[in-house]
Protein backbone atom coordinates (compact mmCIF):
# COMPACT_ATOMS: atom_id res chain seq x y z
CA UNK A 1 0.00 0.00 0.00
CA UNK A 2 1.03 3.49 -0.91
CA UNK A 3 1.93 5.91 2.23
CA UNK A 4 -0.78 9.13 0.99
CA UNK A 5 1.76 11.46 3.42
CA UNK A 6 4.75 10.18 1.60
CA UNK A 7 2.71 10.63 -2.13
CA UNK A 8 1.68 14.14 -0.58
CA UNK A 9 4.43 15.84 0.31
CA UNK A 10 6.40 14.37 -2.22
CA UNK A 11 4.12 16.49 -4.79
CA UNK A 12 5.17 19.32 -2.17
CA UNK A 13 8.87 18.84 -2.93
CA UNK A 14 8.00 18.42 -6.68
CA UNK A 15 6.04 21.95 -6.22
CA UNK A 16 9.40 23.79 -4.18
CA UNK A 17 11.43 22.47 -7.11
CA UNK A 18 9.07 24.15 -9.73
CA UNK A 19 9.10 27.35 -7.77
CA UNK A 20 12.67 27.34 -7.41
CA UNK A 21 13.34 26.85 -11.40
CA UNK A 22 10.99 30.08 -11.53
CA UNK A 23 13.81 31.65 -9.14
CA UNK A 24 16.83 30.18 -11.21
CA UNK A 25 15.49 31.44 -14.78
CA UNK A 26 14.54 34.77 -13.32
CA UNK A 27 18.30 35.06 -12.43
CA UNK A 28 19.16 34.74 -15.50
CA UNK A 29 18.39 37.88 -16.69
CA UNK A 30 16.52 36.44 -19.86
CA UNK A 31 13.68 38.86 -20.06
CA UNK A 32 10.81 35.88 -20.82
CA UNK A 33 11.53 34.51 -17.71
CA UNK A 34 11.32 37.92 -15.24
CA UNK A 35 8.16 37.20 -13.86
CA UNK A 36 8.77 33.44 -12.86
CA UNK A 37 11.12 34.64 -10.01
CA UNK A 38 8.45 36.54 -8.00
CA UNK A 39 5.52 34.31 -8.67
CA UNK A 40 8.48 31.26 -7.28
CA UNK A 41 9.19 32.96 -4.43
CA UNK A 42 5.15 33.63 -3.48
CA UNK A 43 4.97 29.94 -3.74
CA UNK A 44 7.47 29.23 -1.26
CA UNK A 45 6.55 31.49 1.26
CA UNK A 46 2.74 30.28 1.03
CA UNK A 47 4.03 26.57 0.99
CA UNK A 48 6.64 27.86 3.93
CA UNK A 49 3.33 28.49 6.18
CA UNK A 50 1.24 25.68 4.38
CA UNK A 51 3.66 22.93 5.59
CA UNK A 52 4.54 24.42 9.02
CA UNK A 53 0.66 24.70 10.08
CA UNK A 54 0.63 20.74 8.92
CA UNK A 55 3.66 20.11 10.51
CA UNK A 56 2.62 20.77 13.90
CA UNK A 57 -1.15 21.72 14.38
CA UNK A 58 -2.70 19.37 16.27
CA UNK A 59 0.94 17.29 17.31
CA UNK A 60 1.62 19.25 20.71
CA UNK A 61 4.98 20.04 19.22
CA UNK A 62 5.38 23.50 20.71
CA UNK A 63 4.50 23.10 24.18
CA UNK A 64 4.50 26.90 25.08
CA UNK A 65 5.68 30.27 23.37
CA UNK A 66 7.95 33.09 24.71
CA UNK A 67 10.24 35.54 23.15
CA UNK A 68 13.19 33.64 24.76
CA UNK A 69 11.69 29.96 23.50
CA UNK A 70 9.95 31.59 19.97
CA UNK A 71 13.95 32.53 19.32
CA UNK A 72 15.31 29.03 20.21
CA UNK A 73 12.91 27.35 17.89
CA UNK A 74 13.30 30.10 14.64
CA UNK A 75 17.23 29.16 15.46
CA UNK A 76 16.55 25.67 15.10
CA UNK A 77 14.85 25.57 12.05
CA UNK A 78 17.34 27.91 10.28
CA UNK A 79 20.58 26.72 11.62
CA UNK A 80 20.94 23.58 9.26
CA UNK A 81 20.93 26.40 6.51
CA UNK A 82 22.85 28.68 8.30
CA UNK A 83 26.42 27.26 7.58
CA UNK A 84 25.61 27.56 4.03
CA UNK A 85 24.50 31.24 4.15
CA UNK A 86 27.59 32.17 5.74
CA UNK A 87 29.79 30.57 3.13
CA UNK A 88 27.63 32.05 0.19
CA UNK A 89 27.76 35.34 1.61
CA UNK A 90 31.85 35.29 2.17
CA UNK A 91 32.10 34.01 -1.26
CA UNK A 92 29.95 36.98 -2.78
CA UNK A 93 31.92 39.37 0.10
CA UNK A 94 35.02 39.12 -2.38
CA UNK A 95 33.56 41.30 -4.62
CA UNK A 96 33.10 44.13 -2.32
CA UNK A 97 36.45 44.77 -1.94
CA UNK A 98 38.12 43.70 -5.16
CA UNK A 99 36.92 44.36 -8.59
CA UNK A 100 35.64 47.49 -10.64
CA UNK A 101 33.48 49.17 -8.01
CA UNK A 102 35.43 48.41 -4.22
CA UNK A 103 33.22 50.29 -1.15
CA UNK A 104 34.72 51.71 1.69
CA UNK A 105 35.85 49.08 4.05
CA UNK A 106 33.62 49.92 6.65
CA UNK A 107 30.50 50.21 4.25
CA UNK A 108 31.73 46.25 3.46
CA UNK A 109 31.72 45.26 6.92
CA UNK A 110 28.77 46.80 7.90
CA UNK A 111 26.88 44.71 4.94
CA UNK A 112 28.55 41.52 6.13
CA UNK A 113 27.32 42.16 9.79
CA UNK A 114 23.47 42.79 8.79
CA UNK A 115 23.79 39.52 6.34
CA UNK A 116 25.18 37.73 9.17
CA UNK A 117 22.82 38.99 11.54
CA UNK A 118 19.76 38.18 8.75
CA UNK A 119 18.46 41.90 8.98
CA UNK A 120 19.49 42.99 6.07
CA UNK A 121 16.86 43.47 4.04
CA UNK A 122 14.89 45.39 7.21
CA UNK A 123 17.05 48.44 5.80
CA UNK A 124 15.79 50.37 2.45
CA UNK A 125 19.03 50.16 0.73
CA UNK A 126 20.67 48.51 -2.35
CA UNK A 127 22.86 45.61 -2.65
CA UNK A 128 22.78 45.04 1.18
CA UNK A 129 22.16 41.32 0.74
CA UNK A 130 25.45 40.41 -0.48
CA UNK A 131 23.75 37.43 -1.25
CA UNK A 132 21.59 38.63 -3.26
CA UNK A 133 18.53 36.33 -2.61
CA UNK A 134 19.32 35.84 1.15
CA UNK A 135 16.25 38.40 2.03
CA UNK A 136 14.77 35.51 1.54
CA UNK A 137 16.14 34.14 4.67
CA UNK A 138 15.44 37.48 6.90
CA UNK A 139 11.57 36.97 6.29
CA UNK A 140 11.85 33.43 6.81
CA UNK A 141 13.53 34.27 10.64
CA UNK A 142 10.93 36.59 10.84
CA UNK A 143 8.03 34.06 10.03
CA UNK A 144 9.39 31.69 12.45
CA UNK A 145 10.08 33.56 15.36
CA UNK A 146 6.21 34.58 15.00
CA UNK A 147 4.90 30.74 14.34
CA UNK A 148 4.44 29.63 17.75
CA UNK A 149 2.52 32.33 18.34
CA UNK A 150 -0.32 31.88 15.13
CA UNK A 151 -0.22 28.26 15.67
CA UNK A 152 -1.51 28.81 19.61
CA UNK A 153 -3.85 30.88 17.79
CA UNK A 154 -4.98 28.05 15.80
CA UNK A 155 -5.33 25.79 18.09
CA UNK A 156 -7.35 28.27 20.80
CA UNK A 157 -10.25 28.60 18.66
CA UNK A 158 -10.33 28.62 14.87
CA UNK A 159 -12.68 27.26 12.24
CA UNK A 160 -12.76 26.77 8.47
CA UNK A 161 -14.73 30.23 8.54
CA UNK A 162 -12.55 31.99 10.13
CA UNK A 163 -9.79 30.86 8.15
CA UNK A 164 -11.52 31.72 4.71
CA UNK A 165 -12.21 35.33 6.13
CA UNK A 166 -8.57 35.74 7.62
CA UNK A 167 -6.95 34.43 3.92
CA UNK A 168 -9.35 37.75 2.27
CA UNK A 169 -8.67 40.10 5.17
CA UNK A 170 -4.59 39.03 4.64
CA UNK A 171 -5.38 39.61 0.54
CA UNK A 172 -6.88 42.57 1.68
CA UNK A 173 -4.34 43.56 3.89
CA UNK A 174 -1.54 42.97 0.98
CA UNK A 175 -3.37 44.89 -1.53
CA UNK A 176 -3.57 48.26 1.13
CA UNK A 177 0.13 48.12 2.11
CA UNK A 178 1.26 47.50 -1.79
CA UNK A 179 -0.55 50.48 -2.19
CA UNK A 180 1.44 51.93 0.74
CA UNK A 181 3.96 51.02 -0.87
CA UNK A 182 2.98 52.86 -3.88
CA UNK A 183 2.33 56.21 -2.33
CA UNK A 184 6.05 55.96 -0.43
CA UNK A 185 8.19 57.75 -3.25
CA UNK A 186 5.77 60.53 -2.75
CA UNK A 187 5.76 60.89 0.70
CA UNK A 188 9.55 61.00 1.35
CA UNK A 189 12.87 62.15 -0.28
CA UNK A 190 14.12 59.17 -1.55
CA UNK A 191 17.22 60.70 -3.55
CA UNK A 192 19.54 58.66 -0.98
CA UNK A 193 17.84 55.35 -1.36
CA UNK A 194 19.31 54.27 -4.37
CA UNK A 195 16.91 51.46 -4.49
CA UNK A 196 13.09 50.92 -5.72
CA UNK A 197 11.30 51.72 -2.05
CA UNK A 198 8.10 50.72 -3.56
CA UNK A 199 9.63 46.67 -4.61
CA UNK A 200 11.47 47.06 -1.02
CA UNK A 201 8.56 47.49 0.89
CA UNK A 202 6.40 45.24 -1.17
CA UNK A 203 8.33 42.29 -1.97
CA UNK A 204 11.28 42.11 0.48
CA UNK A 205 10.38 44.42 4.21
CA UNK A 206 9.97 40.93 6.82
CA UNK A 207 6.72 42.18 8.38
CA UNK A 208 4.84 42.92 4.89
CA UNK A 209 6.35 39.52 3.07
CA UNK A 210 5.09 37.64 6.23
CA UNK A 211 1.46 38.08 4.75
CA UNK A 212 2.10 35.40 1.81
CA UNK A 213 3.42 33.37 5.11
CA UNK A 214 0.23 33.85 6.97
CA UNK A 215 -1.91 32.98 4.01
CA UNK A 216 -0.19 29.96 3.81
CA UNK A 217 -0.64 28.88 7.25
CA UNK A 218 -4.62 29.30 7.19
CA UNK A 219 -4.03 27.39 3.40
CA UNK A 220 -2.81 24.60 5.48
CA UNK A 221 -5.71 24.83 8.11
CA UNK A 222 -8.08 24.43 5.48
CA UNK A 223 -6.38 21.60 4.37
CA UNK A 224 -5.96 19.86 7.71
CA UNK A 225 -9.49 19.60 8.56
CA UNK A 226 -11.20 19.12 5.21
CA UNK A 227 -13.18 16.04 4.89
CA UNK A 228 -10.92 13.51 3.36
CA UNK A 229 -13.94 11.53 2.69
CA UNK A 230 -15.03 13.64 -0.08
CA UNK A 231 -14.36 11.74 -3.57
CA UNK A 232 -14.48 14.81 -5.81
CA UNK A 233 -14.19 13.84 -9.95
CA UNK A 234 -10.72 14.24 -11.29
CA UNK A 235 -12.13 16.25 -13.72
CA UNK A 236 -13.30 19.30 -11.83
CA UNK A 237 -9.67 19.45 -10.23
CA UNK A 238 -8.56 19.62 -14.34
CA UNK A 239 -10.95 22.92 -14.97
CA UNK A 240 -9.37 24.17 -11.38
CA UNK A 241 -5.60 23.19 -12.54
CA UNK A 242 -6.27 25.17 -15.91
CA UNK A 243 -7.94 28.10 -14.56
CA UNK A 244 -4.63 28.20 -11.89
CA UNK A 245 -2.16 27.76 -15.15
CA UNK A 246 -4.02 30.94 -16.89
CA UNK A 247 -3.91 32.86 -14.10
CA UNK A 248 0.28 31.86 -14.04
CA UNK A 249 0.44 32.99 -17.11
CA UNK A 250 -1.55 36.31 -17.11
CA UNK A 251 0.74 37.29 -13.96
CA UNK A 252 3.95 36.65 -15.48
CA UNK A 253 2.56 38.58 -18.72
CA UNK A 254 1.80 41.15 -16.38
CA UNK A 255 4.87 40.97 -14.84
CA UNK A 256 7.25 40.99 -17.73
CA UNK A 257 5.63 44.05 -19.57
CA UNK A 258 5.80 46.27 -16.71
CA UNK A 259 9.20 45.49 -16.18
CA UNK A 260 11.81 48.31 -17.10
CA UNK A 261 14.05 47.73 -19.79
CA UNK A 262 17.94 46.87 -19.36
CA UNK A 263 19.53 49.70 -17.94
CA UNK A 264 16.96 51.67 -17.43
CA UNK A 265 16.51 53.94 -14.07
CA UNK A 266 15.61 51.81 -10.95
CA UNK A 267 15.26 54.61 -8.11
CA UNK A 268 11.44 54.13 -7.49
CA UNK A 269 9.00 52.34 -10.20
CA UNK A 270 5.73 52.80 -7.81
CA UNK A 271 3.92 52.20 -10.98
CA UNK A 272 4.50 48.54 -10.11
CA UNK A 273 3.47 48.32 -6.64
CA UNK A 274 0.66 45.45 -7.72
CA UNK A 275 2.88 43.32 -9.60
CA UNK A 276 5.49 42.20 -6.98
CA UNK A 277 2.93 39.77 -4.73
CA UNK A 278 -0.76 40.50 -5.16
CA UNK A 279 -0.99 39.07 -8.96
CA UNK A 280 0.65 35.80 -7.70
CA UNK A 281 -1.13 35.22 -4.15
CA UNK A 282 -4.43 33.54 -5.37
CA UNK A 283 -2.88 31.24 -8.02
CA UNK A 284 -0.47 30.25 -5.67
CA UNK A 285 -2.44 29.50 -2.91
CA UNK A 286 -4.67 27.57 -5.67
CA UNK A 287 -0.96 25.63 -6.72
CA UNK A 288 -0.70 24.73 -3.52
CA UNK A 289 -3.28 23.04 -2.56
CA UNK A 290 -3.86 21.26 -5.96
CA UNK A 291 -0.59 20.10 -5.13
CA UNK A 292 -1.14 18.50 -2.42
CA UNK A 293 -4.02 16.85 -3.39
CA UNK A 294 -2.65 15.74 -6.47
CA UNK A 295 -5.76 14.86 -7.24
CA UNK A 296 -5.61 16.42 -11.03
CA UNK A 297 -3.98 14.97 -14.52
CA UNK A 298 -1.68 17.70 -14.53
CA UNK A 299 -0.49 17.69 -10.66
CA UNK A 300 -0.61 13.72 -11.14
CA UNK A 301 2.08 13.68 -14.07
CA UNK A 302 4.27 16.56 -12.41
CA UNK A 303 3.95 15.02 -9.31
CA UNK A 304 5.99 11.61 -10.61
CA UNK A 305 8.69 13.69 -12.17
CA UNK A 306 11.81 12.32 -10.19
CA UNK A 307 14.02 15.12 -11.66
CA UNK A 308 11.53 17.66 -10.18
CA UNK A 309 11.56 15.95 -6.82
CA UNK A 310 15.37 15.79 -6.34
CA UNK A 311 15.62 19.42 -7.22
CA UNK A 312 12.72 19.99 -4.76
CA UNK A 313 14.65 18.40 -2.07
CA UNK A 314 18.01 20.13 -2.60
CA UNK A 315 16.27 23.34 -3.26
CA UNK A 316 16.70 25.65 -0.25
CA UNK A 317 20.68 24.69 -1.35
CA UNK A 318 20.54 25.66 -4.77
CA UNK A 319 18.94 28.78 -3.87
CA UNK A 320 21.76 30.07 -1.96
CA UNK A 321 23.98 28.46 -4.22
CA UNK A 322 23.21 29.85 -7.78
CA UNK A 323 23.40 33.48 -7.66
CA UNK A 324 27.17 32.81 -6.17
CA UNK A 325 27.31 30.48 -9.63
CA UNK A 326 26.37 33.16 -11.56
CA UNK A 327 28.46 36.02 -10.71
CA UNK A 328 31.66 33.91 -10.88
CA UNK A 329 30.22 33.04 -14.17
CA UNK A 330 29.67 36.55 -15.36
CA UNK A 331 32.97 37.67 -14.44
CA UNK A 332 34.98 34.34 -15.65
CA UNK A 333 33.13 35.17 -19.26
CA UNK A 334 33.83 38.88 -19.36
CA UNK A 335 37.58 37.30 -18.23
CA UNK A 336 37.46 35.61 -21.13
CA UNK A 337 35.76 37.48 -23.89
CA UNK A 338 35.92 41.14 -22.78
CA UNK A 339 33.98 43.64 -24.07
CA UNK A 340 32.96 41.46 -26.94
CA UNK A 341 30.72 39.20 -24.58
CA UNK A 342 27.62 39.20 -25.27
CA UNK A 343 24.36 38.43 -22.98
CA UNK A 344 25.48 35.43 -20.29
CA UNK A 345 21.73 34.53 -20.06
CA UNK A 346 21.56 31.23 -21.71
CA UNK A 347 24.96 30.75 -20.35
CA UNK A 348 23.45 31.11 -16.64
CA UNK A 349 20.31 28.98 -18.20
CA UNK A 350 22.98 25.62 -19.28
CA UNK A 351 26.03 26.08 -17.74
CA UNK A 352 24.79 27.97 -14.60
CA UNK A 353 22.83 25.02 -14.12
CA UNK A 354 24.81 22.49 -14.06
CA UNK A 355 27.27 24.32 -12.37
CA UNK A 356 24.93 24.82 -9.64
CA UNK A 357 23.98 21.38 -9.12
CA UNK A 358 27.47 20.30 -9.26
CA UNK A 359 28.11 22.89 -6.36
CA UNK A 360 25.12 21.41 -4.53
CA UNK A 361 26.06 18.00 -4.79
CA UNK A 362 29.33 19.13 -2.83
CA UNK A 363 28.38 20.82 -0.50
CA UNK A 364 25.59 18.31 0.53
CA UNK A 365 28.75 15.54 0.90
CA UNK A 366 30.25 18.13 2.85
CA UNK A 367 27.70 18.39 5.42
CA UNK A 368 27.26 14.86 5.86
CA UNK A 369 31.11 14.82 6.92
CA UNK A 370 30.25 17.16 9.61
CA UNK A 371 27.55 15.62 10.87
CA UNK A 372 24.99 18.42 9.76
CA UNK A 373 22.01 16.84 9.25
CA UNK A 374 19.54 16.95 5.99
CA UNK A 375 16.83 19.83 5.99
CA UNK A 376 13.70 19.25 7.18
CA UNK A 377 10.89 21.28 5.93
CA UNK A 378 9.01 21.58 8.47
Amino acid sequence: MVDEKVNRMDSLQVLRGLAFLGVFTTHTGLRCFNGAGAWGVSVFFILSGFTMVYSYYGKNRIESVSIQKNLLFAWNKMKRLYPLHVVTTFAMAVFLFIGDIVEPIAQSVTKIVLNLALIQSWFPRKGLSVNVVSWYLCVALFSYILFPYILKFMEKDYSVSKAKKMIIILFFIQIGVALIGFLLPNLFDTNWLTVDITKWFVYNFPPVRILDFLIGCNVGYLFLVRDPAKNDKGSRYMLIELLTVFLVVIANICYIMLTPLQGAADSAHPERWWTYTIIFTISSCMIVYLFVLNKGCITKFLGNRRGLLYLGNISLYTFLIHTVVFSYLDRLCYRLAGEEFGDSGWIKLSVGFILTLAATKIWMELIKKVTFKPIRYD
